[in-house]
């Protein structure tokens, strides 16, 4: 999950995050489905456009997108996993 945070945050904002920002990001505004309150926190990196240091607002929904693929690979191993075992 925290490698498609880094990800998407390169990708749409152009800006580079470590693991632990990622992970931070995680813990405090991500989610796996829309809040009543949607949040947003300050995210700091490395902008690659200039190659110097930025600061952006990043919203929990852009992070629910961000987790929507790995969260979609959790729901389907699951249901494998139930498909495969047998009723007791």
């Amino acid at each position: 999950m925290d490698e498609a945070i880094v990800q998407y945050i390169k990708k749409n904002h152009n800006l580079l995050i470590g693991d632990q920002t990622a992970e931070n990001i995680k813990k405090t505004i991500g989610s796996a489905f829309k809040l009543e309150k949607e949040n947003e926190m300050e995210v700091k990196g490395l902008y690659q456009v200039s190659g110097v240091p930025k600061t952006m607002r990043i919203s929990s929904v852009e992070i629910r997108e961000a987790l929507q693929e790995p969260i979609q690979a959790i729901c389907d191993a699951l249901k494998h996993s139930l498909e495969q075992t047998p009723p007791e």
